[in-house]
């Protein structure tokens, strides 16, 4: 095995940068300025020059492409292929019929063909250069400021969506005084469309002329536009524009300054793949070494981080990673995490449309006064004169929101007898409750069980595949923490393959995900119903039931791994238990056994990098005992000699990591295990 493929060195190792939403929620708590008590304009001291009101929070939030993303607002490369077509019904007047260059591909091969556009931009695969073209494209053709504000400007109006749940989540954050300022490389005003939905209206600098309104302590929230907004009169596309966004000393020094003065930085749905704004950045993680930074990345592995993201995390102390994260569901998690729920104009939208009744002063003129009273009077009434239907869901939700289960199903079990949505969510609510803290809530797993039985029988035949999926997991985990006798146990694994039984057919054509779920809950239910009821014999069931799974990769979604794991584990178990019976087994059959242990070596090996890159270490530690397990079994095929001793060795080299990562965690019960172990191999080899 090539180890240098997984680091010769875990002292260092990227893993260990690797933080969780929760742990980036306790520095943004730190980072909260308590708003000041409020007092009457007669008990407020005279303010002099200087003086500040209270400051905003100490975060900084710079937000990229991938925030916008679910409100439907273009990637670079979509606009580069709305670009290319207009360039092809304006290149080809009197050559062509406009209605010709709808598509993005032919007007890219007309334009190639005329000479017009490099070839170097169209590839092999015959799609063109998209995320390359966007830069070429405001540098060569589109140059015009005005041209440039034109097309993002009708791109961005043209968005089926008006805002997004991360945007109204960061508008929260701005007003319940975390983030004081949010630099963007977007073009949209969803950030500021965000903030002012709390009633705030921030300070906007959208052009590098109007920095000189940024503060690094700033009394008021702030929005900057680092590559100017869809209003502003220079847009910065170009490569030069980009570049010189880095190089421009304003910018330069109001970032250092900000940078300075704020407790930590949270970088959210950007790749840092251009220079300008990433040259900022690394000056001043090389400046402020200290200076804490999150970087919370869509990509699954610090392996697909741009090379500018990881030279950051690389510079100084404190720069962390977060990946594996879509900005909606972040958002929607540090929100939990941080006690906050949802923003309030969601939770109660006619609360705050009672909280901003006054802010429209009456002013002594009859007729506008009429105006503003029967304005009021509209939401008095809306006021008094709620809907109440669903607000039991409503009030169930937003304790969800805040991440008290336990409320949430307080609140739902009187109406879940007679609405079929608030029994689902008191059974997930039953079931949240358990998980965090399963010992002490053993029965809620039983009830939740029971309603989730209820939904899949009862239920709406669209929704009976999801509440199966539900009752599955719900039927792992009482198996997991009840202490049942190994009989209750093979029942319980009958019961659930039984479920997975009955959902199959109800599975739509169209379902990758489902069909995917199901198998990957079958082949887990069939493993560990194998060992209970087979223990020491062979069977190729469980792993054919895995490799069903894995046929759809993509539709495992977070079970993927999982899923990977089981299928390498299936292979060792099936190896080693093929060999314990026929030790003396045949050419052939000893090729098989091969193969198979090789394959269960070679998934392993690729868990323990992707966990060596990204995982805390008590993960990466179950990675590598895995692993050396694999090698102890091909050991075992390679029966004496040279042959014998490598495997061992590999997993000598394996387990000594093991110890060294648990040592990390100050685990000494875990650590202790695992030397143990690596003694015991040790003894092999002599």
């Amino acid at each position: 095995m090539d180890w240098d493929s997984v680091g010769t060195s875990d002292d260092n190792r990227p893993g260990l940068k690797a933080r969780t939403v929760k742990q980036l929620a306790r520095d943004l708590r730190l980072a909260r300025d308590i708003e000041p008590p409020k007092t009457s304009r007669e008990e407020r001291p005279l303010l002099d020059v200087g003086e500040l009101s209270g400051r905003r929070g100490r975060a900084i939030f710079l937000l990229g492409a991938g925030c916008s993303a679910s409100a439907k607002i273009p990637l670079a490369s979509s606009v580069a292929e709305r670009c290319i077509c207009v360039l092809a019904r304006r290149y080809s007047v009197g050559q062509a019929p406009a209605s010709e260059f709808s598509d993005s591909g032919k007007a890219l091969k007309f334009l190639i063909g005329r000479g017009i556009i490099p070839s170097r931009f169209e590839l092999a695969s015959g799609q063109g250069d998209w995320a390359a073209l966007y830069t070429y494209l405001f540098a060569e053709h589109l140059k015009s400021p005005n041209q440039q504000r034109e097309i993002i400007s009708r791109i961005i109006e043209e968005r089926e969506h008006g805002m997004n749940w991360a945007h109204a989540c960061l508008g929260t954050l701005v007003q319940q005084r975390y983030v004081h300022t949010v630099l963007t490389t977007n073009f949209d005003q969803l950030a500021l469309e965000g903030i002012v939905r709390t009633g705030i209206t921030p300070v906007v600098a959208d052009g590098l002329e109007s920095l000189t309104r940024i503060s690094p302590t700033p009394a008021w929230p702030q929005v900057v536009h680092l590559h100017g907004s869809m209003h502003t009169y220079d847009l910065r596309n170009s490569p030069t524009a980009l570049t010189e966004t880095g190089d421009d000393r304003n910018l330069q020094t109001v970032m250092m300054s900000l940078l300075k003065h704020a407790t930590v930085l949270v970088v959210v749905g950007y790749a840092g793949g251009e220079e300008g704004v990433m040259n900022l950045l690394q000056y001043a993680a090389r400046t402020i070494p200290r200076m804490v930074v999150y970087w919370v990345a869509y990509e699954k592995s610090y392996r697909e981080f741009s090379p500018r993201a990881q030279a950051l995390l690389q510079t100084g102390e404190n720069k962390f990673f977060v990946p594996d994260q879509d900005a909606d569901k972040f958002f929607q998690g540090l929100m939990r995490e941080l006690g906050e729920g949802q923003p309030a104009w969601v939770a109660d939208p006619i609360a705050a449309l009672v909280e901003q009744r006054d802010r429209l002063p009456l002013r002594g003129d009859h007729e506008i006064d009429e105006l503003i009273n029967d304005y009021r009077e509209r939401i008095d009434h809306a006021g008094k004169n709620r809907h109440n239907k669903g607000l039991a869901i409503a009030a169930a939700l937003q304790a969800r929101s805040v991440g008290d289960f336990k409320k949430a199903a307080e609140l739902l079990a009187p109406t879940k007898e007679t609405d079929l949505r608030a029994r689902f969510l008191y059974a997930q609510s039953l079931q949240d409750t358990f998980d965090e803290n399963p010992a002490d809530n053993t029965s809620l797993i039983d009830q939740a069980i029971k309603e989730f039985e209820h939904l899949h029988r009862h239920g709406r035949v669209e929704h009976r595949v999801r509440y199966a999926e539900f009752l599955i997991e719900a039927l792992f985990d009482r198996l997991e923490i009840m202490a049942q006798s190994s009989d209750e146990t093979i029942e319980g694994l009958k019961e659930i393959i039984a479920v997975i039984g009955a959902a199959r057919p109800r599975i739509p054509q169209s379902s990758q995900s489902g069909k995917a779920l199901l198998n990957f809950y079958e082949a887990r239910a069939k493993q560990e119903l194998w060992a209970l009821t087979k223990p020491g014999t062979a069977d190729r069931g469980v792993i054919k039931a895995y490799q069903a799974a894995l046929k759809q990769p993509g539709a495992l979604g977070e079970k993927y791994v999982e899923a990977r794991d089981g299928l390498a584990q299936a292979l060792a178990t099936h190896t080693d238990d093929t060999l314990t019976t026929d030790p003396d087994a045949g050419r052939l059959a000893r090729r098989r056994m091969r193969g198979d242990i090789t394959d269960a070596i070679d998934i392993h090996t690729s868990l323990v990098e992707h966990a060596w890159h990204n995982q805390p270490n008590a993960n990466f530690a179950g990675m590598l005992k895995n692993l050396a397990s694999d090698y102890e079994i091909l050991a075992k095929l390679k029966r004496k000699g040279p042959l014998k001793e490598t495997p061992i060795r590999e997993a000598v080299r394996a387990m000594e990591r093991v110890v060294a990562a648990y040592e990390a965690d100050a685990d000494s019960n875990a650590a202790a295990d695992a030397q143990a172990r690596l003694d015991r191999l040790r003894e092999v080899m002599r």
